[in-house]
């Protein structure tokens, strides 16, 4: 199922922003001069981190949080439906900071449940998502430069520009205990930059400027919180207030041993190999192995998710618009814990010489794609099926949450996980029951890391209470449950996992995929995938998790 908001897209940075940019830049390159290996020193201590306080942090301390630079008011017209979508993906424009000075990992909290923390965002440095468009890729960062006039210095900030959702997938939509709106992010920022004392040419040579110049603080984990709440308003859209205060700041050396990220470029493998398309190769696309080698992609996966984390997929929370009605909107992030690249020689040439473009991007990609298979349930009956791209098989760095809803089609009345005008007046529980597949090589095995053949489930018990224009909605309960292998095994028998999925042809040239046929058969047909009537199948009672 496609994400509840539009398509945004990606801007680079204004020029505008560019003075801001060097403002957060100056702490890299020399704003605070320490000495030592510790990163730290009596001339350059703040108070958030003590003598382990990173250079950059000495002229811009408010480095990592993200703001909200503008936000629209007024809801436009339209139908009910609509506007549940519009207040579930806000337009308005954002500023990422959070992984300026390297990898990021964001972990989304729900008011009044500190207990459990989801992985939903991942973020990187501008220079690790900064694509190089045009040949020769030989000193691209600087072609980019004359083009667009912008560079892609080694720490910076993102803007999202007048992107549909940007706003609510940085601060998104969690109703917590006692109805407040709102949510918590525990941030983990290990440091990845280097002493820049010229501009780097491309990513090969930022690669070297890493090696041969390295920050100091390089390796080094570190901790934060940042809140916010959410106001909602008959007739207008909601209102993000963020706290803009780091929050419990502090050095966390136990993470230090388990990399976050590898490679320097997110699209290093594509591009280096662009040339096996005969029109790119004329274009001037040439090998390029040593970009190759350079792939980025996240490490360390299954620790942070699933060992650190309740893993990537946050439970079902009620967001209920005064005057509108009410939708249950989740967050998912990505999981691709084996890094297999593409065997680009075992794609059949004429997807090179005369497959679409959509198909030659496929081919492309630099790893083997999963699949995250969600299984919508209420009182632990199901309602839904859907599968999804798990997230950066093509390398990719920043990611935003996917904001995900239960389906829009219509569900019988015991069902109330959408609806308009007065809700219901009563308490069920939610739950998304979720395991990942690759595209290939997909079958259980001993040897997987933790999290790929296991299933996983969250749920909450949700109240709907109120009138349509002074709603009452609250989590009253949320879980979260990882099954051993065993269980998982029965619950891929239950549900029929094999590779028999159909519908992927014009994107992954490599045969069907797997997919739960107990539930659907086809991939992506533009609306539900289950060929189960609501509530004819429900979770058996082995499958039940603790504590449900």
């Amino acid at each position: 199922m496609a994400p509840m908001s539009g398509k945004g897209r990606w801007t680079k940075m204004a020029k505008a922003a560019f003075p801001l940019l060097l403002l957060g830049l100056m702490g890299a390159v020399g704003g605070c001069n320490l000495q030592g290996t510790g990163g730290g020193g009596a001339a350059c201590q703040h108070p958030l981190f003590g003598p382990e306080t990173p250079k950059w942090v000495c002229s811009f301390p408010e480095a990592w949080l993200d703001t909200v630079d503008a936000q629209p008011e007024d809801l436009p017209s339209g139908t009910p439906g609509e506007l549940l979508g519009e207040v579930q993906g806000v337009p308005g424009e954002v500023t990422l900071r959070a992984g300026a000075h390297g990898p990021a990992l964001g972990y989304l909290k729900i008011p009044g449940f500190p207990e459990h923390r989801f992985l939903v965002t991942r973020r990187v440095p501008k220079i690790v998502d900064g694509v190089c468009v045009d040949p020769p890729l030989q000193g691209c960062f600087a072609h980019a430069f004359e083009r667009y006039g912008l560079t892609y210095p080694s720490v910076g900030m993102y803007q999202i520009v007048g992107n549909a959702g940007a706003p609510t997938k940085l601060f998104p939509n969690l109703t917590g205990k006692d109805g407040q709106l709102g949510g918590e992010w525990e941030w983990l920022v290990q440091m990845r930059a280097t002493n820049m004392v010229y501009w780097p040419a491309d990513p090969v040579d930022y690669a070297r400027h890493l090696r041969e110049l390295p920050d100091p603080d390089n390796g080094k984990t570190y901790a934060f919180k940042t809140r916010y709440r959410i106001e909602l308003r008959p007739g207008k859209y909601p209102k993000i207030l963020p706290e803009y205060r780091v929050l419990e700041p502090r050095r966390v050396p136990e993470h230090d041993a388990y990399p976050m990220t590898q490679g320097y470029a997110r699209l290093a493998r594509q591009m280096a190999n662009q040339y096996r398309i005969p029109e790119e190769a004329a274009k001037g696309y040439t090998p390029w192995p040593e970009l190759d080698a350079l792939q980025h992609h996240w490490d360390n996966e299954s620790y942070y998710a699933f060992r650190l984390g309740s893993g990537v997929v946050t439970p079902p929370t009620p967001l209920c618009q005064p005057g509108v009605g009410w939708a249950m909107p989740f967050y998912v992030g990505p999981f691709v814990p084996r890094k297999v690249p593409v065997d680009y020689d075992r794609v059949p040439r004429e997807i090179w010489e005369q497959g679409n473009f959509i198909q030659k991007l496929g081919a492309l990609q630099a790893y083997v794609s999963y699949f995250n298979h969600k299984v919508f349930l209420v009182d632990g009956d199901v309602v839904d099926y859907s599968v999804g791209e798990s997230g950066f098989a093509g390398g990719w760095g920043t990611h935003l949450p996917y904001i995900i809803g239960f389906p829009q089609r219509d569900m019988p009345p015991q069902y109330p996980v959408h609806g308009f005008g007065d809700p219901p007046g009563r308490t069920f529980r939610t739950a998304i029951l979720y395991r990942f597949t690759a595209m290939t090589g997909w079958e259980p095995d001993p040897s997987h890391p933790y999290g790929e053949d296991e299933w996983h489930i969250v749920w909450s018990d949700v109240y709907l209470g109120g009138t349509r224009d002074n709603p009452d909605c609250r989590t009253l309960g949320v879980g979260f449950h990882t099954y051993d292998r065993a269980t998982s095994a029965m619950l891929d028998s239950f549900f029929g996992l094999a590779q028999v999925g159909g519908g992927l042809e014009y994107l992954y040239p490599f045969g069907p995929a797997p997919i739960l046929s107990r539930l659907g058969d086809f991939l992506y047909d533009g609306s539900s995938l289950t060929r189960v009537r609501p509530g004819e199948l429900r979770l058996p009672s082995w499958a039940l998790p603790p504590g449900w």
